[in-house]
């Protein structure tokens, strides 16, 4: 896999997560490919690292068939200085 096409990949995932969609990333293997797990799971570890920032992991990776699969979601973060907890009145 070429850096451009990673570069596709984690920019295009960005974009999905900015607008709150979950984004799942699959690495397919072809012929002997799968022989060698760990490339894939590199081109995951880079792509999940640049994504960090805005997403959190739903699914661990894991191997189906010819497939590495992972599963992330966007983060949630809380809104400017407001706080969630409201004050109960007696």
């Amino acid at each position: 896999m070429s850096d451009n096409d990673l570069g596709v990949m984690i920019r295009r995932s960005r974009e999905f997560l900015e607008a709150g969609d979950k984004v799942r990333l699959v690495v397919s293997f072809s012929g002997r490919q799968i022989t060698h797990p760990e490339f894939g799971h590199r081109i995951l570890d880079k792509v999940l690292e640049s994504l960090s920032d805005i997403s959190k992991l739903d699914r661990e990776r894991r191997l189906e068939g010819k497939k590495l699969i992972a599963l992330v979601s966007p983060e949630r973060k809380k809104q400017d200085g407001k706080e969630e907890n409201k004050e109960i009145s007696s």
